[in-house]
């Protein structure tokens, strides 16, 4: 059969080596040549990598962006002896070289654009506004040092075994060292089929990819570490560069623009891409992952986060200390806390910066540690900050303690442990208040891979055929108490922050609250910096203020607990109010990335051209970041109307001709629309729009 999938009268799918929109072309290849097949293909050969002379062909020469590539990955992990790209199991590799298939449009845009961390790569500031941006982060030419290459791995996938997973659709152009001599992978999510894509066309829906790309300004905001978006690209033509996304799994499949995210991070390793050398490679191969890994996480512990900057507002703590030499051991502003919780630059060097002289066993059980603190970590900044990931499986979770996979994540509206974003999720595994115990969960899964332990619910080719030496059996529970102990330091921590009490007890007494009421958490946090706690008699009206900002009714158990809390956290403030205040509102976003709001940005941003695009991307990040003034929380606020072009591109149609506003003057627009982003970010939500949810179908 030509389709191997079709929804309604759309193929998805063709099967190998046929292409067109009913699958009724058949490629003609060569040896050494992938055929770029596929609905969305268009039969062009693409030469596999290394291959060029057999192919007879030497394709445009490499464009120098004055990146410097050193691709340790290449020379430290085992590479697939097999360049193409056709779909396969494989064994004794932990990546496989590959190249992007390029977009198809004449024109791509790049409606996104984040300079600060084009930068760290050391890229100048023109490349957000050259061709040459399209170009290469298209896939149509090859940076000048780039060898690119996509990474093998597996995964438990909702407590599941699912065998060799590996980056479907995404492709690593290499690994480069920036301006302050740390090491970054750039990789293109979106990029074309690769060994790893199973069924899939290895391309992003780009609407998607706008959510992907504005949550890094969300999680930045929140002091949350994560995986970087340097661009978000779009091939401009629908009829060349698209996907076609059954979104809620209904039989209602849509063509939709395909974009391509840039990444970045110091590693793009999982917990998978050890798992699956643990079964295919034995202790050897995990044993050169460990030190690849530690290597990086080496330079990260050498170096401030870019999240880390929540500290810098500590305002409050800072009144309390008299004596820099004094800070306690529990506060934010001590090195070991601020390092260990905040990821700044840690005063102490771990086992990390000795991986040189360690033997195999000991790198491991060092990575295996490591992570665990900086896991633990990770989902303390989770939890404090109201983050629901959504699809916590094993291969979505980094090596390097950072956030990554950010597809069907939420945001607390509601407080609410139930809360799971993900519309697929029925039994609500990956729920809010279950990311714990979830993440212990494959914090033991690593461990397994570790210690040469068969994996928990092993099916089908999951059999072990490798072995050891491996990590003493107990080095597990030790990792998982580890994680335990960092993860409540680091909560107490960060909620001291979030709410500038020097008590710990506060906090969790505040999230009883929270939690018992479903009152809205950003509102409820943020009301709290707008109040003056000066005396008993101002606790008393802080209630009713708190309470009718978080839509919490103002009589009831609920709000009598509320009353309580209220005085005993007046009583602990004593005379710095006034600095409470002030870290309150630095510290805790002023416009939370909402999801309703969220989806109507994405579509002006889809219905848009890249220009007009970049504006209201540019916009939503300087609301997210509160660089643009939001509203206070209490008291009844009315955002307006929205700026004109917002309007009209919410009114227009995404296709193959994007809405403009050329009539708009955009340095105006901008100005306006990031404040009116700001306030509708910042509004109560509905109840009808609270926790809503996103599906992997739209990918």
């Amino acid at each position: 059969l030509a389709s191997v999938v079709c929804v309604g009268q759309i193929y998805t799918a063709c099967a190998p080596g046929r292409h067109g929109l009913t699958c009724e072309n058949e490629c003609d290849c060569g040896q050494h040549e992938d055929c770029n097949d596929g609905p969305q293909g268009d039969g062009n050969c693409i030469c596999a990598p290394g291959h060029k002379e057999e192919c007879g062909e030497f394709g445009s020469r490499p464009v120098d962006l004055g990146l410097v590539f050193v691709n340790s990955a290449l020379s430290d992990l085992p590479v697939d002896n097999e360049t193409r790209r056709y779909v396969r199991q494989v064994h004794n590799a932990t990546l496989s070289r590959t190249h992007p298939t390029p977009m198809r449009s004449m024109n791509i845009g790049v409606p996104g654009f984040r300079l600060e961390v084009a930068e760290s790569l050391g890229l100048n500031a023109s490349i957000g506004d050259s061709s040459v941006m399209g170009e290469v982060f298209s896939g149509r030419r090859l940076a000048l040092g780039s060898r690119p290459y996509s990474y093998a791995y597996a995964g438990h996938q909702f407590g599941n075994w699912a065998g060799q997973l590996g980056d479907g659709r995404a492709v690593c152009l290499g690994e480069v060292v920036g301006p302050r001599n740390l090491t970054w992978e750039i990789q293109l999510k979106g990029a074309g089929r690769t060994p790893y894509s199973r069924g899939g066309d290895g391309r992003a829906a780009f609407v998607n990819g706008v959510r992907e790309y504005l949550v890094d300004d969300a999680l930045l905001a929140a002091g949350i570490p994560a995986v970087r978006s340097m661009a978000l690209l779009r091939g401009e033509d629908l009829r060349k560069d698209f996907v076609i996304r059954d979104e809620w799994y209904d039989g209602k499949a849509q063509l939709r623009h395909a974009g391509i995210v840039v990444r970045v991070g110091p590693s793009l390793h999982r917990f998978g891409t050890v798992q699956l050398a643990a079964q295919r490679q034995g202790s050897a191969g995990v044993a050169k992952i460990a030190r690849h890994a530690l290597q990086k996480l080496a330079a990260l512990e050498s170096t401030d986060d870019a999240a880390s900057w929540v500290l810098d507002k500590a305002t409050f703590e800072s009144s309390l200390v008299r004596d820099t030499n004094q800070v306690p051991l529990e506060s934010p502003l001590h090195p070991s806390t601020a390092a260990q919780c905040f990821f700044r630059a840690s005063p102490t060097p771990s086992c990390a910066s000795t991986v040189a002289s360690l033997d195999d066993v000991a790198a491991m059980s060092c990575l295996l540690h490591t992570l665990a603190g900086r896991f633990g970590a990770l989902i303390a900044s989770w939890m404090a900050g109201g983050f629901a990931h959504g699809v916590m499986n094993t291969d979505n979770m980094s090596l390097m303690g950072l956030t990554i996979d950010l597809n069907v994540f939420g945001w607390l509206d509601a407080f609410d442990d139930d809360f799971a974003p993900n519309h697929i999720d029925e039994t609500g595994r990956y729920a809010f208040g279950r990311q714990r115990g979830i993440a212990e969960w494959n914090l033991r899964r690593l461990g397994d891979a570790m210690t040469g332990t068969p994996f928990a619910r092993d099916y089908g080719d999951s059999q072990w055929t490798a072995h050891g030496p491996w990590v003493p059996a107990e080095a597990t529970d030790a990792a998982v108490a580890l994680f335990h102990q960092r993860y409540q330091q680091c909560w107490d921590a960060r909620m001291r922050l979030r709410l500038g009490v020097p008590d710990s007890g506060m906090a969790r007494q505040w999230a009883d609250w929270l939690r018992e009421t479903r009152a809205d958490y950003p509102r409820a946090s943020r009301a709290l910096g707008e109040l003056n706690l000066t005396s008993a008699t101002q606790a008393e009206a802080a209630a009713v203020a708190v309470a009718q900002a978080a839509g919490v009714p103002v009589s009831g158990a609920g709000f009598e607990k509320l009353r309580s809390w209220m005085h005993r956290y007046q009583a602990g403030v004593g005379d710095a109010d006034a600095d409470r205040r002030n870290q309150i509102l630095a510290v805790v976003p002023a416009a939370p990335m909402r999801t309703h709001f969220t989806r109507e940005v994405a579509a002006a941003v889809a219905a848009a051209s890249a220009a007009d695009g970049r504006v209201v991307l540019s916009a939503a990040s300087a609301a997210l970041l509160g660089r643009a003034a939001a509203p206070p929380v209490l008291g009844g606020v009315d955002c307006g109307e929205a700026p004109l072009l917002f309007q009209r591109l919410s009114a227009a149609k995404a296709g193959s001709l994007f809405a403009s506003a050329h009539e708009t003057k955009r340095s105006e627009g901008g100005d306006l629309l990031a404040r009116w982003m700001a306030c509708k970010f910042a509004e109560a939500v509905p109840e009808e729009k609270r926790a809503l949810q996103t599906s992997c179908g739209a990918q």
